[in-house]
């Protein structure tokens, strides 16, 4: 399984299957929907970690290799722009932080109306 968690205090994880794609490589899919729906500030970052099994600490997903120490400015991915349920428009893309490891970045473009209640 993937984990995928909010940085913001409050909003919940969630998990993603990971498939098995031969050659010690896996795959998965994250619909932008599932972190759109706990989107609830103007900007939001989530953390991606392999749950590789139960009571195995996770393993932070992201870059293994490279000749550079500070991927976030190089590997640039555009941003996917999507409607908010609470109205208006929340940039999305994932991005890989100081770290090395993959996140997500979601932002606001400024017109949200309200902040999502909590479920």
């Amino acid at each position: 399984m993937v984990r995928v968690k909010a940085r913001e205090e409050g909003s919940e994880s969630f998990l993603l299957a990971a498939r098995d794609q031969g050659r010690g490589r896996f795959g998965f899919r994250l619909p932008y929907v599932m972190p759109l729906a706990g989107h609830g500030a103007p900007q939001d970052v989530w953390d991606f970690a392999l749950l590789p099994e139960p009571g195995v600490a996770p393993v932070p997903l992201g870059r293994v290799l490279g000749d550079l120490v500070d991927r976030k400015r190089v590997a640039v991915l555009p941003y996917t722009a999507l409607e908010h349920p609470a109205g208006g428009t929340t940039r999305v893309r994932p991005f890989v932080n100081v770290r090395g490891d993959l996140s997500l970045l979601m932002r606001d473009n400024g017109d949200r109306t309200a902040r999502l209640p909590a479920d």
